[in-house]
This record gives C-alpha cells, structure tokens and sequence, in this order.
C-alpha cells in the first residue's frame, strides 16, 4: 500500500495489507431520533483489492443524523 509516515525514531510505517468487516448496521432518525437496526450484513472492506463500499440493502425513506457499526463481527458469528 503506501508508506504512512516516519516515527520519531526513524523507523517507517509502511501498511501491506488492510482487511475487515463491517456489520451491525444502524441508521439513526433525524426525526424520532431512534435507531434502526439493519438487516443481517456484514461488509467486507479490503482497501488493497478495491472492496470499498458497502451496500446496506434496503433504507426506510426518511432523514438520518447517524450511522453507527461494528468493526469484526460479534462473539457469537465468529465462532
């Protein structure tokens, strides 16, 4: 990937390789100010293959102030 940057030290961070999943979705009202939760989803994120986006399927119309997730997946998927 790309050299981030040099420590004070001098020894260079340099990331190869950068994957994870997203999951636990949940968009929050602007109007009822309430959460909702998504539907089953985890997103895999892999910055060096290109996998960037993630699709949450379908969306309540409406406004929303917040998007909150999960970095992994909980104990329970993980298994």
């Amino acid at each position: 990937m790309n050299e981030l940057g040099t420590l004070e030290d001098g020894r260079v961070i340099d990331l190869r390789r950068v994957d994870y999943l997203l999951s636990d979705f949940a968009l929050k009202s602007a109007a009822s100010q309430k959460w909702i939760q998504g539907e089953d989803l985890a997103a895999y994120m892999s910055l060096g293959e290109g996998h960037q986006v993630a699709e949450l399927g379908y969306v309540p119309a409406g406004e929303f102030q917040a998007i909150r997730f999960r970095v992994g997946v909980d104990s329970q998927t993980n298994a």
